[in-house]
């Protein structure tokens, strides 16, 4: 057994309550977790402290402070857990607590302490049944159950002659802002125009999504007929009109079973969960803590359009770059 291995089967043991010598096996008084270990300045490291802090640890890391239980302990002692607590010491003695950026970075471990707590606390809770898993699939079944939808583009116009010399005109140069040109000048739905006769997503019966507009099924069918990202290359009808359409891409039907997606809907339900803890805690905490609110002297700080932050001048106040060349004789003196 080479030392790796040897350390990797020692870390197991390390803590244990029983050692044995050379003559053979002895039992020894079990550990006190409040004996103390060392003492540095004003902290304590006790027996339960560095137990904590080692059990941590994965045993090839382990194996890098030693070949033995014994080397083990002392080392991670010694390079680890006391340098630790003296740059703490150091750093208190310096007021770096007092530093504005030190502050920030207390504040971010604290609240990432906080919400790990809110998470584990959230997953000990009861856990979710199968009416809650239940529940949930049945109110957002759009989400496990939806048709094929086409997203579709249409310039509508009075002739087929006139439809036919826009699909010419749209092959010549077939991108986005030629199309929108097309549409605003061109097409007579002055619902769509303005915005390249987007019809957004749209149902195999013509229904949107929003439920805001009917396509007709002349269309639909046209669009099934050709890829995403093609153009329809004859004009459609459309009432007494004709058609100029533009298939622009295109989402499956979906059909998820309950059980294909229980395990998905209690990670979610637990999730909500802790987002209600989340928000039940901000609340009694903003009650209880935050005052003096005055939000209005942020408007004392100006945000640029490329998001430098400054403050802002004076009221009527006129700011001037320096001028680069030497001043100027005026009336008034040099300038």
């Amino acid at each position: 057994m080479n030392k790796r291995a040897l350390a990797i089967g020692a870390a197991a043991f390390l803590l244990s309550s029983v050692v044995l010598s050379q003559r053979g096996a002895q039992a020894q008084p079990e550990r006190d977790p409040n004996q103390v270990v060392v003492r540095i300045g004003s902290e304590a490291i006790t027996v339960g402290e560095f137990e904590r802090r080692i059990t941590k640890l994965p045993r090839f890391q382990l194996a890098t402070f030693g070949t033995t239980p014994a080397e083990i302990r002392k080392a991670f002692l010694e390079k680890v857990i006391i340098p630790e607590y003296l740059f703490a010491q150091a750093a208190k003695q310096g007021d770096v607590e007092q530093d504005i950026e030190v502050r920030g970075r207390v504040r971010d471990v604290l609240k990432s302490s906080t919400l790990r707590e809110l998470r584990e606390k959230g997953a000990g809770q009861t856990p979710v049944t199968e009416q809650e898993v239940r529940l949930f699939y049945e109110s957002h079944k759009a989400q496990y159950d939806s048709p094929a939808r086409y997203a579709i583009w249409r310039i509508l116009v009075a002739s087929k002659d006139e439809a036919a010399a826009l699909i010419a005109a749209a092959k010549k140069d077939p991108t986005p802002k030629t199309w929108n040109e097309l549409a605003r000048t061109k097409s007579l739905d002055k619902s769509t125009n303005q915005r390249g006769g987007n019809m957004g997503f749209v149902t195999e019966t013509g229904d949107s999504s929003d439920g805001k507009i009917k396509v007709a099924l002349s269309i639909i069918g046209a669009v099934k007929a050709v890829k995403d990202g093609e153009l329809v290359e004859q004009p459609v009808p459309e009432g007494s009109g004709w058609a100029v359409v533009w298939r622009r891409s295109s989402v499956p039907e979906v059909h998820r079973s309950l059980r294909e997606e229980e395990q998905n809907i209690r990670r979610q339900i637990a999730q909500e969960r802790v987002q209600s803890l989340q928000e039940k805690l901000l609340a009694g905490l903003r009650e209880r803590g935050v005052r003096d609110v005055n939000p209005s002297v942020l408007d004392l700080i100006e945000i640029s359009s490329t998001g430098q932050l400054g403050a802002r001048g004076k009221p009527g106040r006129v700011y001037r770059k320096p001028s680069a060349g030497p001043p100027e004789s005026t009336p008034r003196g040099l300038r």
